[in-house]
Order: C-alpha cells, then sequence, then structure tokens
C-alpha cells in the first residue's frame, strides 16, 4: 500500500484498514487527517474522541458521523436521558472558539 502525504511532513499509513490504494484514497476522504490530533505546531488540536469513551459522565460515545475545519460530530447515546444523540466537539483555538460563538447566536435566535 502506497503512503499518501497529508500535509507537509505527514505520512498517513491505514495499515490493516484498507487492503490496497484505491481503498486507502477513499478511507482518507472519510476521515480527517491523523496530524489534526498532533500537538506539536497544531494551534487546532481535534478531542481524540475513542468508540466507548463516556464524555461529561453522560454520553457514551457510539461512532464518528462527521467532522469539519473546527469539530468532529459523534454519534452518542445519553445515559441519563436513555436516548440517542449527536455530539460536536470543538476544536481548541480561534477555529473552535469560532463554532462555539456561532453555535450559541443559534440557540439565541431559535
Amino acid at each position: 500500500m502506497a503512503n499518501t502525504e497529508t500535509s507537509p511532513g505527514n505520512t498517513t499509513d491505514f495499515g490493516d484498514f484498507v487492503t490496497d490504494e484505491e481503498e486507502e484514497l477513499d478511507l482518507e476522504e472519510l476521515v480527517e487527517p491523523w496530524h489534526r490530533y498532533d500537538t506539536d505546531d497544531n494551534q487546532h488540536i481535534l478531542y481524540p474522541i475513542c468508540l466507548g469513551e463516556v464524555l461529561n459522565e453522560r454520553y457514551l460515545v457510539e461512532h464518528k458521523l462527521g467532522f469539519g475545519g473546527g469539530s468532529t460530530v459523534w454519534m452518542a447515546f445519553d445515559l441519563q436521558d436513555k436516548r440517542d444523540v449527536a455530539l460536536k466537539v470543538m476544536a481548541l483555538g480561534k477555529r473552535g472558539d469560532n463554532e462555539t460563538r456561532i453555535q450559541d447566536e443559534i440557540i439565541k435566535t431559535v
């Protein structure tokens, strides 16, 4: 399998998750770059959530729904209210702060 550059100095290797280069290219389109979780020289660090992790002693993370420039979105089960929820987890830095500000504005107007 070919390694694919994700940014200068960072190489992606999906190892056992793919069987050929075509699958690797498909996977690259679906997952955010690994370097987004690296704390070295990164102002927009994503929180490394693990499946099965319980956040805020309430939300059981089941799977990832998506990601963007300043956040990841996860399907979770609310252990308190006994229902499925989507959790948007903001990145550290200006992007995450901006998304939080936008979400607050939406909440005020809805």
